[in-house]
């Protein structure tokens, strides 16, 4: 990460993500059309991130097993927390958490 500040619309604010230690990373695959909706609405927010084929990265998805019993895709790790599926809610919560966290 490189320490620049990027600016994501939450809700009906907006609010200020330090890139940090804290990484997002998305655990997708190929052919997963949610996976890709999840990539463009990160790109779209412009949410530095990390992009983990499980396809590929068999020790990932024992690690995402491990931690949320399910092989489903995306799963997308914001600070603490792993979100299944694309789920803008949670997603941008757990944006904004991180966020809040980073002040």
């Amino acid at each position: 990460m490189d320490g620049t500040s990027v600016w994501l619309k939450v809700n009906r604010g907006s609010v200020i993500i330090e890139a940090m230690d804290k990484t997002v990373k998305l655990y997708s695959t190929t052919w997963c059309v949610y996976c890709r909706m999840a990539r463009e609405y990160l790109d779209k927010l412009k949410v530095p991130y990390k992009e983990i084929n499980l396809e590929q990265d068999h020790a990932a998805m024992h690690y995402i097993m491990s931690k949320t019993g399910s092989a489903g895709v995306p799963q997308i790790e914001i600070g603490d927390e792993l979100i299944l599926g694309f789920d803008r809610p949670r997603i941008d919560a757990a944006l904004e958490k991180t966020a809040n966290s980073n002040k």
